[in-house]
């Protein structure tokens, strides 16, 4: 009987370091996993401001070329316009 007794507690020494050893190297491994869906968001968040920096960067562009365009289309209607009214005064001193 002594040695069963002494067979059981063994085995429930055992199955206790067992289960404490098994706890720690789950709970590592969740560490872990938590540790790495962490920096994947952190390099997710990185690439997405770096991404929205860069549509920023692209939208002041446009905005800045738009506005160069409008600039010279005023400056040639101006020309134009001026040239017309230049045209319109020689004709009607010319008809004259």
């Amino acid at each position: 009987m002594p040695k069963l007794q002494e067979a059981i507690r063994t085995c429930s020494i055992e199955r206790i370091e067992f289960e404490e050893a098994f706890t720690k190297k789950v709970s590592e491994d969740i560490q872990k996993m938590g540790g790495a869906v962490q920096e994947e968001k952190k390099i997710s968040e990185d690439s997405e401001e770096a991404l929205l920096e860069i549509l920023k960067e692209m939208a002041n562009k446009m905005k800045r070329e738009v506005e160069n365009e409008r600039k010279e289309r005023q400056v040639s209607e101006d020309s134009l316009l001026s040239l017309l009214e230049e045209t319109c005064s020689k004709l009607n001193l010319s008809s004259k």
